[in-house]
Formats: C-alpha cells, sequence, structure tokens
C-alpha cells in the first residue's frame, strides 16, 4: 500500500526593491502633503448575496467587481509645490480582505503609487516605475476599505492613464482557515512539511507555489523542461487559471510555509506577479494549465524545478500537497 503524505505549503509576499512598508498614513498624507484623509472619496462595492456567492462558487474566496476607477474619472487631485497628487478609497461591507487589478499600469520616472490599508493605518505596497507589467495585482489587503495615492512629480515625461478594473471582496477569511492546525497522524489531514514526515521532501518543497487570482487560490508546482535552462514554468490546474487573462492578473508565492510542524502560519514575502498561458485543459478531463512566470526567480528563493517523465510505471511512494 503506498503511503500518501499531503504537504501542507503555506505562501509568501516577496518585497522587491520597489515596495516599503511600515509608513503611517498620518506621517505620510498628513504631515508631508496636508491631506485629510476623511475629504477623501470613497466607492462604495454593491451589496451582493454572500451565501449564494458560496453556493455559486465553492472553490472561491472572494467576489469580483468589475470597476472602471482611474485619476482620470475618481477621487480628488490636490497640487503641490513638487508635483500633484491624488486619492481614492475603496470601501466593500463586511470584506475580510480587498484586492485590486490595475491595467494600463505605466507611470513615469519620479512617480509613485501607493495602497494603503485604512485598518492597519500603514502603507501595504507601494510601485514606482521600476515595475514593468502592464496588469498589476494586489491581493488580501486586510479590511473593508483601502486608500490608493498616486503622486506625480512636475515636469513628467507623460501622464499616466492607469485603470482599476477589478475589485476583489473577500467574504470568507481564508487566513483564520489556514489557522486550523495540521494533523500528522491522519492521512485524511494536512501534514505540514516541517513535519517529520516531510523531511524527505526538503529540496522539492521549494519548488510548490501558492496561487492567488480573482478570488480563487490554489497551488502549482515549479517544474523542469528539457533544456534545463530554468525557465519558471509553473504547472496548476485548468479550474484555477483557465485562461490567459486569469493567468496575468495572478500572483504566486514561494516558501510559503510554516517552521514547525505544529505551526499555523507562514512568511508571504516572496513572489512573482503575472504570467503567460503556455497550454490548458478543461478541468472536465485534464484539468491542467501550463504557465511562463513573467518574472524572473530570484535565487534567494532556492527554486527547486521539479522533474518529470513520460513513462507509465507509477511510483513508489507518492507526495502532493493540499490546495
Amino acid at each position: 500500500m503506498k503511503t500518501i503524505k499531503i504537504l501542507l505549503i503555506i505562501c509568501c509576499i516577496f518585497l522587491i526593491q520597489n515596495i516599503t512598508k511600515a509608513q503611517t498614513i498620518d506621517s505620510l498624507v498628513s504631515d508631508i502633503y496636508h491631506i485629510d484623509k476623511k475629504n477623501i472619496p470613497f466607492i462604495k462595492m454593491p451589496y451582493f448575496d454572500v451565501q449564494k456567492e458560496k453556493q455559486d462558487n465553492p472553490l472561491k474566496y472572494g467576489k469580483v467587481f468589475l470597476t472602471d476607477i482611474s485619476p482620470t474619472n475618481s477621487g480628488i487631485w490636490q497640487t503641490l509645490d513638487s508635483g500633484k497628487i491624488w486619492h481614492i478609497g475603496i470601501y466593500s461591507k463586511d470584506a475580510f480582505s480587498l484586492g485590486i487589478i490595475i491595467k494600463n499600469f505605466n507611470i513615469p520616472k519620479g512617480a509613485v503609487l501607493n495602497i494603503y490599508n485604512t485598518t492597519k493605518q500603514k502603507i501595504v505596497e507601494t510601485f514606482d516605475y521600476n515595475y514593468t507589467l502592464e496588469i498589476l495585482p494586489i491581493y488580501k489587503i486586510a479590511g473593508d476599505s483601502i486608500i490608493i495615492e498616486y503622486y506625480q512629480p512636475n515636469n513628467s515625461e507623460f501622464e499616466s492613464e492607469f485603470t482599476i478594473y477589478k475589485i476583489v471582496h473577500a467574504y470568507i477569511n481564508s487566513s483564520k482557515h489556514a489557522q486550523q492546525p495540521p494533523n500528522p497522524s491522519s492521512i485524511n489531514s494536512r501534514v505540514g512539511i516541517n513535519c517529520p514526515a516531510g523531511d524527505n521532501w526538503q529540496d522539492e518543497k521549494h519548488s510548490v507555489v501558492w496561487i492567488e487570482s480573482n478570488g480563487y487560490e490554489g497551488t502549482g508546482y515549479l517544474i523542469n523542461n528539457t533544456n534545463y535552462d530554468r525557465t519558471p514554468y509553473v504547472l496548476t490546474a485548468h479550474h484555477v487559471i483557465p485562461n490567459e487573462t486569469i493567468a496575468s492578473e495572478t500572483i504566486f508565492y514561494f516558501n510559503y510555509e510554516s517552521e514547525t510542524c505544529s505551526g499555523t502560519t507562514g512568511s508571504k514575502d516572496q513572489f512573482r506577479r503575472s504570467a503567460w498561458l503556455k497550454s490548458t485543459g478543461g478541468h472536465l478531463v485534464h484539468d491542467y494549465s501550463l504557465l511562463e512566470l513573467k518574472q524572473t526567480i530570484p535565487l534567494g528563493y532556492e527554486p527547486y524545478y521539479a522533474g518529470w517523465n513520460r513513462s507509465n510505471v507509477l511510483p513508489q511512494e507518492i507526495t502532493t500537497n493540499k490546495n
């Protein structure tokens, strides 16, 4: 009888060079830009039936709203000595967290886009012209409201025309669900990768990625190719990433794991954004999607490119991850 060990890989957010944290709204907005947060207009997302959403989409954690929010049609601008600054707030009642997806992201040198968490009163992420992908997905900002701030200096080379075209309202608190401790003695339960059962899989665990996109969560694997050239191919399920659009709006987290066998949380500071869809098969037949990440994977992530072959010989030992 083959032993099946379930690996729990708990994932991460990589803070690339253009991301900073731990600045407060009060110090950045009020003191530097002299803007009262109370004057920032908020766009309220419409009501929806959470129970019906759960029934209709049992694999999802969030509702996606299509929007058309940009500095040219929403929010408030203020002129500064050094340039100009734009703010808009997003509110969705009872959301555990919010996500936004931005398209046409292209800002001039010196400009900066900040995302605030109004619950924790700090910058969640910051982006500048070094972020070169047209699509910018940002998921799971804790709380039911966020503030988006865009600063552009005088004499910029061009005017940015980015648009927030999707808002993701998390109606399931997936972080709380993840805090249920694994049970290493049960074959039907999650087994942490750093439990004794995972001792022989400490290299392979670096191939596993946690995936978030458009209100879905899932897992995938970084896989090797016959050229052995470290092309960042990821194999996942069709029901997680079914098409090119969703692939471009996805975040892939690496090394998302608890440090102990009984742990329930992990770091989310290693990630890559967006991918190309190379091949896919419908979930009722094959249920696979092969992706190529648009951003290279830093060696500091210790990426492991899982091997494969075309033989039909069953392995003596099987290990999988639970998504």
